[in-house]
Order: structure tokens, then C-alpha cells, then sequence
């Protein structure tokens, strides 16, 4: 419909004659010399009449011109007819507040638009889908966070047009409180979303008191860490590292570990077994770096710190290699 108020100045025609009868909204068919248009039928939009008194014209006898003269402005009565619009568009006058709203915990398209139902809708409807802004937004990359059922929303209108508004931002409320009391964790920077139809949230919170400082990072199931090429880890005081099951390391290559005080390790189940197979490493690798046969005597000493070597399962039992 804009298409066409805009474009139908295009086949608009000016006319003028002295056709009395002919007003707005009428039709006529000109005739008269094959020019273009003649034979065609056309409505009339505006029509103005003029008329002049011959007892008030100061051409006197003889003169030339008519005493009634029209005007006119035709268009074609097959084009498609769109009044102009006289209407002012309606602007609205800075941001405002709404509620997100949709099916389920979370609602959108494929371009990530959102629907929300503003304040002052007491027909409580739904509005148009609205553009969320976001902090990078590139092709395949960028950032993505979609606001869910429930949050409060900022709502910005482009140049003040209502029919384009775009999300801003988020807003705590009375109903929806920050993930930490405040203000007595006014210190944190607290990232931390929401588990999906469950209970539970993933987090990244950074403590900035003086003193307590901490990044603090919270998985509610699984972590994954890929690095492609290298990665560096440096601990300049204590490291404490907690595994509540199994734990696995393959190493494509060689590793090499450097100690500068002392190492305890501890072995529940099957501590002659991992304590064997550490001197076996170490055995053969003396063996085939020296040319020499090692001891058992020495092997003995390694497996005994683990645990008592029986008479029925010996070194040359487990290592049958030794001297």
C-alpha cells in the first residue's frame, strides 16, 4: 500500500477544458485528435472550475479566451488507486519498557527476533517480532543471547518509528532480582545464565574486593577446552586438584615432569602393579640407554616402598628381564 501512495503521482495527469459536469470521481473517455491517450478512460481525482463574468472583463468586445475555464487531474481508471498519505507518521518519543513473552521458557525465530507485550497493553497482545541487539553480530559469528519468557526488556524504536523496534537491553525488576544479593555483592561482575526447562545455571563471576579478587567459574554438567596449538599454565604459589571419579591423560608424544622438592604418591588398589610397571619404564630405558643388565636388588627396593614383594610373585615374575 506505501509502494502505491508513493508511486501513484506517477500516472497522474494534468488536464484543462471547459467540461462543466466533470468533478472528482468521475469517469471520462477523452476523444477528439489521435494523441496519446485518446480512446482511454480516465478517473477524475480533483477538478477546479473558474469562472469569469463577461460583464467584468476588461478584454472588452472581441477579445480571445473563455469566460469558464477547468482543471483537472486524471488518472488512468486501470492503475491501482492510493489516496496520498495525508496522515502524519507517528513517532515514538524515546525507550520503553517491555515484558518478553512467546511459548515455552524461550521464544524466537530464526533471526533471533523475540516477541513482548509492552505495559500499556491492556489488550495484553502480543507485538511484531523485534530485532535483539547483541554485542557482535557478524556472518556465523558473533554474539548470542536471547532474552527469555519473563525478563523485562528495553525497547528502542529506529528514528522513532514504531514499526521498527529493537532490543536494547535488559532490566532487574521486583519480579526478576539479580543472581546475588545487593548491595552486599556489589563488587561482583556476575555472568550467569539459566538451565532449560530444569534447575541449575552455568556461570563466570568476577570478585573485585580488594584482597578477595577471584574468577570464579561454574559448569552446571560438562566443561570442554580445545586449543589447537599451545597452551600454558603457570601457578605461582599452590595448586589443588580434585577429580571425584576416573581421570585419563594420552600424551601423543613424550612428557616430562620436573620436581623440585619431594613427590608422595598415594595408590589404593593395585599399588604393586603401577609401582611395577614405573620401574619397568625406568629398567628398560637404563638397560637399553647403558648396555648394562640392572639389578634386582634395585628393582626389589622400588616395588618394597609399594608394598611387600610375596616370594610367589617376585621381580622376574612382574619383570622378567632383570638380572
Amino acid at each position: 500500500l506505501r509502494t502505491e501512495q508513493e508511486r501513484g503521482a506517477d500516472r497522474r495527469n494534468r488536464a484543462v477544458g471547459d467540461c462543466v459536469s466533470l468533478g472528482a470521481g468521475m469517469r471520462v473517455t477523452l476523444s477528439g485528435d489521435k494523441v496519446p491517450g485518446t480512446g482511454e478512460t480516465y478517473l477524475c481525482l480533483s477538478a477546479s472550475h473558474h469562472f469569469v463574468s463577461e460583464a467584468y472583463g476588461s478584454g472588452g468586445p472581441g477579445s480571445d479566451g473563455y469566460s469558464f475555464t477547468g482543471s483537472y487531474t486524471l488518472m488512468p481508471d486501470t492503475a491501482p488507486m492510493a489516496p496520498p498519505r495525508r496522515t502524519p507518521a507517528a513517532v515514538v518519543q524515546g525507550p520503553q519498557t517491555a515484558e518478553v513473552v512467546g511459548e515455552g521458557e524461550i521464544d524466537c525465530d530464526e533471526y533471533g527476533r523475540i516477541l513482548v507485550r509492552f505495559h500499556w497493553d491492556l489488550a495484553n497482545a502480543y507485538s511484531m517480532r523485534c530485532r535483539v541487539s547483541q554485542n557482535w553480530a557478524g556472518a556465523g559469528w558473533g554474539g548470542m543471547v536471547i532474552p527469555r519468557i519473563g525478563m523485562e526488556v528495553l525497547v528502542e524504536f529506529l528514528e522513532g518509528d514504531p514499526d521498527k523496534p529493537v532490543v536494547v537491553g535488559n532490566v532487574f525488576n521486583g519480579k526478576n532480582d539479580a543472581p546475588y544479593p545487593l548491595p552486599a555483592h556489589k563488587t561482583k561482575a556476575v555472568w550467569r545464565s539459566n538451565t532449560h526447562k530444569g534447575q541449575g545455571f552455568n556461570e563466570i563471576a568476577f570478585e573485585d574486593e580488594q584482597g578477595q579478587e577471584n574468577i570464579a567459574i561454574h559448569a552446571q554438567k560438562d566443561q570442554t577446552l580445545k586449543v589447537l596449538n599451545n597452551r600454558m599454565k603457570r601457578v605461582d604459589n599452590d595448586q589443588i586438584e580434585s577429580v571425584g571419579s576416573n581421570k585419563s591423560i594420552e600424551i601423543g608424544s613424550n612428557h616430562q615432569e620436573r620436581i623440585g622438592g619431594s613427590m608422595n604418591l598415594t595408590v589404593g588398589g593395585g599399588k604393586l602393579g603401577l609401582f611395577a610397571a614405573l620401574a619397568g619404564i625406568a629398567g628398560q630405558a637404563t638397560k637399553d640407554a647403558l648396555n648394562v643388565p640392572v639389578a634386582e636388588a634395585a628393582l626389589t627396593d622400588i616395588l618394597s616402598r609399594a608394598g611387600t614383594v610375596s616370594g610367589s610373585v617376585g621381580v622376574r615374575a612382574i619383570l622378567p628381564w632383570v638380572s
